[in-house]
């Protein structure tokens, strides 16, 4: 995520417009590069902890699930929510790459609100998720043979939104920036950039929705 902030302080950003090779021998699109290798790094991640949750659940001879009134229809409104933030970053950075940056600045806007919205609704799942089965005290993990489903469920859930916290970041940089004129129709590499990372946070929770509507 560091890698947002390594361009200049003032003036265009030069890490935005085309590949150019960088100082003591750095290659060309070097943050591009970064960036991709980060999401590849924190796929895996992701994967494990999937693999872990089908390892758990395909035995599990008592599982309650997450069909509690209001969780199933909870994560598809965050399953909505998200892919709308992909496809308002998605707007954002076809706006800039039109030379657009009023366009640009206006989709990044309704893509933050959009990623505050799946937070917010992330924290009513959670809650209802309390209502339902309580917090995962000591005795509960004693006298409930169901409490390894609300685990998963906030482990699978909370590992996600804590890198939906981690992309207001780039967005948030991306914002400033766009508000200060910084991009232009050649200069925008950060904003392609941050919207890779919003897609995967897209894809990973399509994935993570799936498992936890199935189970």
């Amino acid at each position: 995520m560091v890698l947002f902030f390594l361009h200049p302080p003032t003036g265009r950003d030069p890490g935005d417009g085309a590949p150019s090779p960088g100082p003591t021998g750095t290659p060309p699109d070097a943050s591009t590069l970064g960036v991709k290798l980060f999401l590849a790094s924190l796929a895996m991640l992701f994967v494990a902890s999937m693999i872990g949750y089908v390892w758990v659940r395909i035995p599990a001879k008592e599982w309650s699930g997450y069909h509690h009134d209001g969780m199933r229809v909870g994560v598809v409104i965050s399953t909505l929510l998200l892919i709308c933030c992909s496809v308002t970053h998605h707007k954002a950075l076809s706006a800039i790459r039109s030379g657009d940056t009023r366009g640009l600045l206006r989709w990044t806007v309704f893509t933050y609100a959009l990623a505050l919205g799946f937070l917010v609704n992330q924290g009513w799942n959670w809650t209802l998720l309390v209502e339902a089965k309580g917090w995962l005290t000591t005795e509960a993990w004693k006298t409930d043979p169901n409490a390894l489903s609300a685990f998963l469920f906030y482990v699978l859930t909370g590992l996600h939104a804590a890198h939906v916290v981690g992309g207001f970041v780039p967005l948030t940089i991306v914002a400033v920036k766009a508000s200060r004129g910084r991009y232009d129709r050649e200069h925008h590499k950060g904003v392609h950039e941050s919207a890779l990372y919003w897609h995967f946070l897209d894809a990973v929770w399509i994935v993570i929705a799936l498992a936890l509507l199935i189970g």
